[in-house]
């Protein structure tokens, strides 16, 4: 077993000569809140427009069977 501390190190993507770490991507991110946002509340919109917008369907079946039960022979002739 190591005695040694692990330094947990972050890790980077390299592409094209440039280092890219998650704290770029979340800038990157907060820089286009508003067109992140604007999506979500258009497509959702959209959505729940189309979805009222729909013709109702409900449609159901159903099927009872009934089994009328006989009494045993031993109660039978109480019946009778």
């Amino acid at each position: 077993m190591n005695t040694k501390t692990d330094i947990i190190t972050s890790h980077s993507v390299e592409a094209d000569g440039e280092e890219y770490v998650l704290a770029d991507y979340v800038k990157a991110c907060r820089g286009r809140r508003w067109l992140i946002v604007a999506l979500t509340v258009v497509i959702a919109g959209t959505a729940a427009v189309w979805s009222f917008m729909q013709e109702s369907v409900h449609q159901a079946k159903a099927t009872v069977v009934v089994e009328q039960v006989w009494p045993s022979g031993l109660e039978r002739d109480v019946y009778h």
